[in-house]
């Protein structure tokens, strides 16, 4: 067997897998916190630390890579500075909150397919800088702007039945990232996204001016998602408990996750 790669810091990491054209080294990447193997892929057997939670790997803006429950573990304390945990584990950078916004940055989880490392922006010290506001922040703030355009550019959209409303989203890989909730009167209901509109020509040459911009950020910004990857969409949402092969598309929750989003505008 080939010597495996170990290098746990992002652009040597990268180097090395990339330089691999042939897939002969395995991947053994050792989490700078606790030591124990990290998850790199998913087709791979899954880490897990003793209450189950994921060691997927996370990249933090510094570019030193981590498993993500150790890593969730480290933040918890991160308002303890006489400790240090507001810093990189490794090389003690300050890296883990965004500015503006003030949520924790919990840089990008590792991509499983090395075609898909060239969406990680480059590392502080190379250039990268943590986004002034965490993805969700950034997510809710540019679909507020586009419920402001849909204004200007109105879409051709029908009435909603009793049991539905029509929601503007912004989604990741088919979820909802996030959301307008339905209206007063339609709350305190679960609901499933079950068709989209077609969207107007002009709203949908505002969305793609934004996506441009979005492309523009991710390739410096350190954020939690990938942006380029956000969808726009004008959706009918219908009440009901959803079958298990159409899971709910909108979620309320009163504690988003961490990695990923979920949440309303």
């Amino acid at each position: 067997m080939m010597e495996p790669i170990t290098e746990t810091w992002w652009p040597r990491f990268r180097e090395a897998v990339e330089a691999d054209i042939f897939k002969r080294r395995p991947i053994q990447l050792a989490c700078s916190i606790c030591q124990e193997l990290i998850t790199t892929n998913s087709s791979e057997p899954s880490h897990s630390n003793v209450d189950g939670t994921s060691h997927a790997a996370v990249i933090i803006p510094c570019g030193h890579i981590v498993g993500l429950s150790c890593l969730i573990r480290w933040l918890v304390h991160s308002n303890r500075p006489e400790r240090n945990y507001s810093r990189c584990p490794a090389c003690n950078a300050k890296c883990f909150h965004h500015p503006r916004c003030g949520h924790r940055c919990m840089g990008r989880m590792l991509p499983g397919n090395p075609g898909k490392y060239s969406t990680i922006p480059p590392v502080l010290s190379a250039g990268g800088v943590v986004a002034p506001e965490c993805s969700k922040c950034e997510a809710k703030l540019l679909l507020r702007q586009l419920c402001k355009y849909a204004k200007i550019y109105p879409t051709l959209i029908p009435a909603p039945g009793r049991d539905q409303y029509i929601g503007f989203g912004l989604l990741i890989n088919g979820i909802a990232a996030v959301y307008t909730p339905p209206p007063l009167d339609k709350q305190g209901v679960d609901y499933r996204r079950t068709s989209d509109v077609v969207i107007n020509s002009g709203l949908s040459t505002v969305w793609n001016i934004n996506k441009q911009i979005m492309a523009l950020k991710a390739s410096r910004f350190w954020y939690e998602i990938d942006l380029t990857a956000l969808e726009f969409t004008i959706s009918i949402f219908q009440s009901g408990a959803p079958s298990p092969k159409n899971p709910p598309m909108v979620m309320e929750t009163d504690e988003p996750e961490i990695i990923g989003m979920d949440e309303e505008v």
